[in-house]
């Protein structure tokens, strides 16, 4: 069925939430055909149609690049308020359109998304080959409108990128940059990958934490890779405490030992002075001795400073 065939959806009354399975739907055009003129052309289409399926609160789709795209270019709600997608991992460069299927729905719905969730529904990391990437125009594969569209969507309470990839190694550092724009967010996750075997993804550093501490105090949960290489100073007093109690952090790609004693409390002392509630962290994965070692003893060392912080202002009260 083509995606076209979907609009008879608006004919359901009442319809709250949709979940398409496009695996395989869309397989005989699995390989990308449009330029970047078909492309923003369909997208900004998308954009200026009219509402349709204004009941609908919870969408989900399973699909390829190029499946997400093509729905998101039909279907035309306004009012979404959990979006929820699984992305296959086919290895076809059609996982390029992701983006501006994400762009689409984004912007429809800006003013009412709380909650998106875009992973992959694969376990193996898949790449597209190098040859077949070269031959992508650069303007299909940009993401500065996915992101300037993630940036408008202030409502959000959600956010969870995982194990999608994208073009850009350093897809993390600009959405980590954007968050400080979602006052609202609570549970945050940046998980995402690249597009080629040959490219690491750049990890956002600690100092890029230092305006969501001051701009998100509705925070609880942050799970991102973070280079905990390079400590900043530690941040001003905050006007409102964060609220954020679980941190899940990579340290690029080391295990911490690697780090200096000094780097160690550096570390400690700006996550407790960051994030005054601090109380789980724990890094992506726990089967290595000595990183668990290391998260054991910089979650002891914040404890420390937080009991040391609760003492004070206690005798300074009394």
């Amino acid at each position: 069925m083509e995606p076209t065939g979907l609009l008879f959806l608006d004919r359901i009354p009442a319809l709250s939430a949709l979940y398409l399975d496009n695996s395989g739907t869309f397989q005989e055009r699995s390989r990308l055909s449009q330029t970047p003129q078909e492309i923003e052309g369909a997208t900004s289409r998308a954009l200026r149609s009219q509402a349709q399926l204004t009941t609908l609160l919870w969408y989900g789709a399973r699909g390829d690049g190029l499946s997400q795209f093509d729905v998101a270019c039909v279907l035309a709600p306004s009012s979404l308020q959990d979006i929820r997608l699984d992305v296959s991992l086919t290895g076809s460069e059609a996982i390029v359109l992701l983006p501006h299927a994400l762009r689409i729905y984004l912007e429809r719905n800006k003013n009412s998304i709380l909650s998106l969730n875009v992973t992959s529904d694969s376990e193996m990391r898949q790449f597209v080959p190098l040859p077949i990437l070269s031959t992508i125009d650069p303007l299909i594969h940009k993401t500065p409108e996915f992101l300037a569209a993630l940036s408008k969507a202030t409502h959000l309470v959600d956010l969870i990128i995982e194990t999608v990839p994208f073009f850009d190694n350093d897809i993390i550092s600009k959405i980590i940059d954007i968050i400080p724009n979602l006052p609202h967010l609570i549970n945050l996750t940046l998980r995402p990958t690249t597009l080629s075997a040959a490219d690491t993804i750049v990890h956002p550093t600690l100092a890029s934490l230092d305006a969501i501490s001051a701009r998100c105090p509705s925070l609880e949960y942050l799970d991102a890779p973070i280079d905990l290489i390079n400590v900043p100073p530690l941040p001003q007093r905050l006007p409102r405490t964060p609220q954020l109690s679980t941190v899940c952090i990579d340290i690029a790609g080391k295990s911490g030992t690697e780090l200096a004693v000094g780097q160690i409390i550096a570390v400690g002392r700006y996550l407790a002075t960051a994030f005054p509630n601090l109380s789980e962290l724990s890094p992506m994965k726990d089967d290595e001795p000595a990183r668990v070692a290391f998260w054991k003893d910089l979650k002891d060392l914040v404890r420390s400073y937080h009991d040391n912080r609760a003492r004070a202002l206690q005798e300074i009260s009394t």
